[in-house]
C-alpha cells in the first residue's frame, strides 16, 4: 500500500471487515461510503458510524442483524505507527444499529451501521455490588480489569485518600463516574478528572494533566493558497478551513454557580456546620489554566465590572447557588471518616467535598461557555481528543486599538474538548470538526 501523500486529508482504507453473528467475514471496503468516529473527554466510549451502499444484498446473506464486529483500519499515508492509525482489529468495533436502510434502485441499497467499543455493551449488560478499599484510582483500575475485564490501555492518573466504599449494585461506568466527580490527583491536587476512550485507549486523567501537554499541531485560518509556501500539503493541512466561535452565556453562568456558589456541609460527628464560598475572580489564579504550563499569562474572560450600587461583581453572590453536604468527620484535621472503624483505627478518608465540588463545578462549566472555537481542517489519524493544539484566528473588520492583525483573545493553546473524523470514502477526504 503506497504511503504517498498526495493532498490534506489523503488517507487510506487499511482494513474494512465484518464479522456476522454466524461468523462469516465479509470485506466491505469497497462499500464504504462514509466513515464517522467520535471522541469526547466528557463521554467514556468511542462510537461511530459507517455508511455503506449494498448490491450483493449482504444485509441478508451476512445477515447483518446489529450483533457484528467490525474490524476497521483508517491512516494517512504517512502516519504507519499503529499507534498513529485508527486501529481496530485485535480489539474489534461492536455493530449495535442499523438505520437509515433506504432503496436506491432495484439491485442497491444504502444503509447506517452504528458502532460502539466493546466496553460499552460490558457495561450495559452487568452491575458491580461490592466494598472496595483504596483510592478512587485504585477503584477505576479495578472496574476496567476485574469487572469490565478490558485489555486495552489506560492512561491512570494517581489520586490521593484513601477510601472504603459501598458499591449499590450500579454499572462499572456509574461506579467510575461517582470516583471521577470525587477525584484529586495525587500529582497536583486539582479534582477535575475526565473519564473517556479515544483511538489510544481509556483515559482517567485530570484536566491539568492534558493542559500540560505539549501542542500536536499548529493551525491558523488563512485563504487557500494565501501563503507562498512551497510545501502546499503541509501548509493545507496547517489551514483552518472555517470556524465557529462558542457563545458565552451569562445567565447559565450564574444559575449553574460558574461565577458564584456556597456549599453547606453539616458534620453530624462534630455537630457543626460550615459554609465554603466560590468567587469565580476571587479564586482565578487557584486554578491552573491551559495557558500555565506554557508560561501564557491567564486572565478572566468576564469583567470585573461593578453589576450593582452595592460595588458587587457578578462573582459576588455565592447565593445564585447553593448546596448542602452531610458528612461525619472523626478527625477535623486530617479529614478522616467517623462512618468507617478498622480495630479501633479510622484510616479512611471522608468525601473532603470543600476541597473539590465547587471548584469543579465552575471548571466544568466553563468547559460549555468559556473561550470555545469550532474548526474544520484537513484530517490526519494521529490527532485525537484530549490533545492541545496551537490556534492563530485573525482580526475580524477593522483591527483593533493596537494595531494587531491575530485575534490575542481567542489565539492560543486550545484543548481539543471533541473530535469527529469524516472519512468521505467516494471522494477519499478526510476531515475533522
Amino acid at each position: 500500500m503506497s504511503d504517498t501523500l498526495n493532498y490534506a486529508g489523503d488517507f487510506r482504507v487499511e482494513k474494512a471487515e465484518i464479522l456476522t453473528s454466524t461468523g462469516v467475514v465479509i470485506n466491505i471496503a469497497p462499500f464504504l461510503l462514509h466513515v464517522t468516529i467520535f471522541e469526547d473527554i466528557l463521554t467514556p466510549s468511542l462510537s461511530g458510524d459507517i455508511v455503506m451502499f449494498d448490491n450483493q444484498n449482504m444485509i441478508l446473506n451476512g445477515p447483518f442483524i446489529g450483533q457484528e464486529q467490525l474490524r476497521l483500519v483508517l491512516s494517512t499515508p504517512t502516519m504507519q505507527d499503529k499507534k498513529d492509525k485508527l486501529y481496530f482489529v485485535e480489539e474489534p468495533l461492536m455493530i449495535y444499529k442499523i438505520k437509515k436502510q433506504s432503496k436506491v434502485n432495484n439491485s442497491t441499497q444504502t444503509y447506517v451501521l452504528s458502532f460502539i467499543t466493546n466496553e460499552t455493551l460490558t457495561n450495559e449488560r452487568m452491575s458491580v455490588s461490592k466494598s472496595f478499599d483504596g483510592s478512587f484510582s485504585d477503584l477505576v483500575e479495578d472496574m476496567f480489569l476485574s469487572e469490565l475485564k478490558s485489555t486495552k490501555s489506560i492512561m491512570l492518573e494517581e489520586t490521593i485518600n484513601s477510601k472504603r466504599i459501598v458499591i449499590p449494585d450500579i454499572k462499572p461506568f456509574d461506579v467510575i463516574r461517582n470516583a471521577m466527580v470525587q477525584s484529586i490527583s495525587k500529582q497536583n491536587e486539582f479534582a477535575s478528572f475526565v473519564f473517556y476512550e479515544t483511538k489510544s485507549g481509556y483515559h482517567f486523567r485530570s484536566l491539568e494533566s492534558l493542559y500540560a501537554k505539549k501542542s500536536a499541531y499548529d493551525y491558523a485560518f488563512f485563504q487557500a493558497n494565501q501563503k507562498n509556501d512551497d510545501n502546499k500539503i503541509a501548509s493545507d493541512y496547517s489551514r483552518i478551513r472555517n470556524y465557529k466561535i462558542g457563545s458565552s452565556d451569562l445567565l447559565l453562568g450564574t444559575r449553574g454557580g460558574f461565577f458564584g456558589s456556597n456549599l453547606l456541609v453539616h458534620d453530624s460527628y462534630n455537630k457543626e456546620a460550615i459554609r465554603y464560598t466560590f468567587n469565580y475572580f476571587d479564586n482565578f489564579q487557584e486554578k491552573e489554566h491551559i495557558g500555565y504550563y506554557d508560561e501564557e499569562k491567564s486572565t478572566p474572560i468576564f469583567s470585573e465590572v461593578q453589576v450593582d450600587n452595592d460595588g458587587n461583581r457578578i462573582s459576588d453572590f455565592p447565593n445564585s447557588r447553593i448546596h448542602f453536604h452531610s458528612t461525619a468527620i472523626k478527625n477535623t484535621t486530617t479529614g478522616t471518616s467517623a462512618s468507617h472503624e478498622v480495630n479501633g483505627n479510622y484510616s479512611f478518608s471522608g468525601s473532603k467535598i470543600n476541597e473539590w465540588y465547587l471548584p469543579r463545578q465552575s471548571k466544568f462549566m466553563g468547559l460549555s461557555f468559556g473561550h470555545i472555537i469550532e474548526v474544520n481542517i484537513a484530517g490526519i489519524t494521529g490527532i485525537e481528543a484530549g490533545d492541545t493544539v496551537n490556534i492563530e484566528l485573525p482580526i475580524t473588520g477593522t483591527q483593533n486599538t493596537e494595531g494587531d492583525v491575530i485575534d490575542t483573545i481567542r489565539s492560543g493553546k486550545f484543548l481539543i474538548k471533541e473530535l469527529r473524523h469524516d472519512f468521505n470514502v467516494a471522494d477519499k477526504r478526510h476531515g475533522i470538526k
